[in-house]
Protein backbone atom coordinates (compact mmCIF):
# COMPACT_ATOMS: atom_id res chain seq x y z
CA UNK A 1 0.00 0.00 0.00
CA UNK A 2 2.90 2.32 0.81
CA UNK A 3 4.56 1.68 -2.55
CA UNK A 4 1.29 2.40 -4.33
CA UNK A 5 0.96 5.73 -2.52
CA UNK A 6 4.59 6.55 -3.28
CA UNK A 7 4.08 5.72 -6.97
CA UNK A 8 0.99 7.93 -7.07
CA UNK A 9 2.85 10.86 -5.50
CA UNK A 10 5.82 10.55 -7.87
CA UNK A 11 3.48 10.20 -10.85
CA UNK A 12 1.62 13.33 -9.83
CA UNK A 13 4.85 15.28 -9.30
CA UNK A 14 6.24 14.10 -12.65
CA UNK A 15 3.08 14.88 -14.61
CA UNK A 16 2.57 18.26 -12.96
CA UNK A 17 6.22 19.19 -13.48
CA UNK A 18 6.08 18.05 -17.08
CA UNK A 19 2.91 20.04 -17.73
CA UNK A 20 4.41 23.24 -16.31
CA UNK A 21 7.43 23.17 -18.60
CA UNK A 22 6.59 24.77 -21.92
CA UNK A 23 8.47 23.77 -24.99
CA UNK A 24 9.32 20.78 -27.07
CA UNK A 25 11.88 18.02 -26.94
CA UNK A 26 14.17 16.36 -29.41
CA UNK A 27 13.68 12.63 -29.97
CA UNK A 28 17.12 12.28 -31.54
CA UNK A 29 18.74 14.06 -28.59
CA UNK A 30 16.90 11.76 -26.18
CA UNK A 31 18.13 8.69 -28.09
CA UNK A 32 21.73 9.96 -28.18
CA UNK A 33 21.67 10.86 -24.48
CA UNK A 34 20.18 7.48 -23.62
CA UNK A 35 23.01 5.71 -25.48
CA UNK A 36 25.57 7.92 -23.75
CA UNK A 37 24.03 7.16 -20.36
CA UNK A 38 24.05 3.38 -20.90
CA UNK A 39 27.42 3.05 -22.60
CA UNK A 40 29.09 5.68 -20.45
CA UNK A 41 27.98 4.06 -17.22
CA UNK A 42 29.04 0.57 -18.29
CA UNK A 43 32.43 1.76 -19.54
CA UNK A 44 32.95 3.96 -16.50
CA UNK A 45 32.14 1.30 -13.92
CA UNK A 46 34.08 -1.51 -15.55
CA UNK A 47 37.14 0.56 -16.48
CA UNK A 48 37.34 2.12 -13.03
CA UNK A 49 37.00 -1.22 -11.27
CA UNK A 50 39.51 -3.07 -13.40
CA UNK A 51 42.03 -0.21 -13.33
CA UNK A 52 41.88 -0.09 -9.53
CA UNK A 53 41.99 -3.89 -9.32
CA UNK A 54 45.48 -3.69 -10.83
CA UNK A 55 46.58 -1.98 -7.61
CA UNK A 56 45.14 -4.62 -5.28
CA UNK A 57 45.61 -8.37 -4.98
CA UNK A 58 42.09 -9.40 -4.17
CA UNK A 59 39.07 -9.06 -6.45
CA UNK A 60 36.17 -7.98 -4.25
CA UNK A 61 33.27 -7.49 -6.63
CA UNK A 62 31.99 -10.12 -9.06
CA UNK A 63 31.23 -9.46 -12.71
CA UNK A 64 27.48 -9.81 -12.08
CA UNK A 65 27.66 -7.27 -9.27
CA UNK A 66 29.44 -4.83 -11.58
CA UNK A 67 26.63 -5.26 -14.10
CA UNK A 68 24.10 -4.50 -11.36
CA UNK A 69 26.07 -1.43 -10.21
CA UNK A 70 26.12 -0.20 -13.82
CA UNK A 71 22.38 -0.82 -14.16
CA UNK A 72 21.59 1.09 -10.97
CA UNK A 73 23.75 4.02 -12.00
CA UNK A 74 21.86 4.55 -15.24
CA UNK A 75 18.95 6.18 -13.46
CA UNK A 76 19.14 9.91 -14.01
CA UNK A 77 17.49 12.05 -11.38
CA UNK A 78 17.00 15.41 -9.80
CA UNK A 79 20.67 16.35 -9.99
CA UNK A 80 20.67 16.07 -13.79
CA UNK A 81 17.57 18.24 -13.98
CA UNK A 82 18.97 20.75 -11.48
CA UNK A 83 22.17 21.06 -13.52
CA UNK A 84 20.15 21.88 -16.62
CA UNK A 85 18.27 24.56 -14.69
CA UNK A 86 21.60 26.26 -13.92
CA UNK A 87 22.51 26.66 -17.60
CA UNK A 88 22.85 30.37 -18.37
CA UNK A 89 20.46 31.54 -21.04
CA UNK A 90 20.12 34.95 -22.66
CA UNK A 91 19.26 36.49 -25.98
CA UNK A 92 22.74 36.27 -27.52
CA UNK A 93 23.51 32.65 -28.62
CA UNK A 94 27.23 33.45 -29.00
CA UNK A 95 27.53 34.11 -25.25
CA UNK A 96 25.10 31.56 -23.81
CA UNK A 97 22.07 29.43 -24.73
CA UNK A 98 19.18 31.14 -26.40
CA UNK A 99 15.79 30.88 -24.72
CA UNK A 100 14.67 28.27 -27.28
CA UNK A 101 17.80 26.13 -26.76
CA UNK A 102 17.39 26.39 -23.00
CA UNK A 103 13.77 25.24 -23.13
CA UNK A 104 14.77 22.36 -25.42
CA UNK A 105 17.52 21.25 -23.02
CA UNK A 106 15.22 21.57 -20.02
CA UNK A 107 12.30 19.61 -21.47
CA UNK A 108 14.52 16.94 -23.04
CA UNK A 109 16.40 16.40 -19.78
CA UNK A 110 13.11 16.05 -17.94
CA UNK A 111 12.02 13.37 -20.42
CA UNK A 112 15.35 11.53 -19.90
CA UNK A 113 15.01 11.74 -16.11
CA UNK A 114 11.44 10.46 -16.19
CA UNK A 115 12.11 7.68 -18.71
CA UNK A 116 15.28 6.34 -17.05
CA UNK A 117 13.62 6.45 -13.64
CA UNK A 118 10.58 4.58 -14.93
CA UNK A 119 12.51 2.13 -17.11
CA UNK A 120 15.44 1.27 -14.86
CA UNK A 121 13.74 1.93 -11.54
CA UNK A 122 10.69 -0.18 -12.30
CA UNK A 123 12.69 -3.27 -13.15
CA UNK A 124 15.44 -2.83 -10.51
CA UNK A 125 14.19 -5.54 -8.15
CA UNK A 126 13.43 -8.00 -10.96
CA UNK A 127 16.86 -7.39 -12.50
CA UNK A 128 18.55 -7.88 -9.13
CA UNK A 129 16.69 -11.14 -8.53
CA UNK A 130 17.47 -12.43 -12.02
CA UNK A 131 21.12 -11.40 -11.97
CA UNK A 132 22.16 -11.87 -8.35
CA UNK A 133 19.55 -14.25 -7.04
CA UNK A 134 17.98 -11.68 -4.73
CA UNK A 135 20.55 -11.28 -1.97
CA UNK A 136 23.78 -10.71 -3.87
CA UNK A 137 26.54 -13.17 -4.62
CA UNK A 138 28.73 -12.31 -1.60
CA UNK A 139 26.47 -14.10 0.86
CA UNK A 140 25.78 -17.08 -1.41
CA UNK A 141 29.51 -17.75 -1.88
CA UNK A 142 30.24 -17.91 1.86
CA UNK A 143 30.44 -21.18 3.68
CA UNK A 144 28.37 -21.90 6.75
CA UNK A 145 31.36 -21.54 9.08
CA UNK A 146 32.05 -18.10 7.65
CA UNK A 147 28.42 -17.11 8.22
CA UNK A 148 28.57 -18.43 11.79
CA UNK A 149 31.70 -16.35 12.42
CA UNK A 150 29.97 -13.27 11.01
CA UNK A 151 26.99 -13.84 13.29
CA UNK A 152 29.25 -14.16 16.34
CA UNK A 153 31.55 -11.32 15.30
CA UNK A 154 31.43 -8.30 17.55
CA UNK A 155 31.12 -5.00 15.75
CA UNK A 156 33.04 -1.95 16.88
CA UNK A 157 29.85 0.00 16.36
CA UNK A 158 28.16 -1.99 19.13
CA UNK A 159 30.59 -0.39 21.59
CA UNK A 160 29.77 3.20 20.69
CA UNK A 161 28.02 4.97 23.53
CA UNK A 162 27.71 8.43 24.95
CA UNK A 163 30.94 9.66 26.63
CA UNK A 164 29.12 10.26 29.94
CA UNK A 165 27.65 6.77 29.96
CA UNK A 166 30.62 5.29 31.88
CA UNK A 167 30.32 7.86 34.66
CA UNK A 168 26.55 7.29 34.86
CA UNK A 169 27.08 3.50 35.16
CA UNK A 170 29.72 4.07 37.86
CA UNK A 171 27.33 6.35 39.77
CA UNK A 172 24.67 3.64 39.63
CA UNK A 173 27.06 1.07 41.10
CA UNK A 174 27.99 3.31 44.05
CA UNK A 175 24.39 3.63 45.21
Amino acid sequence: MGQTAEAAVYSYVGISLFSTIPGFWSVSWIAIQFCIIVLGRIIGVFCTFYLFSLCFRKKTISFKELIFISYGGMIRGAIAFALVLTIPHCGDPTVCFSEEQYELAKSTTLIIVMSTTLLFGTFMKAFQTWLLGGGGSHQSNRTETQLELLDRAHSVYDEIQHPNMDSMIDMGRKR
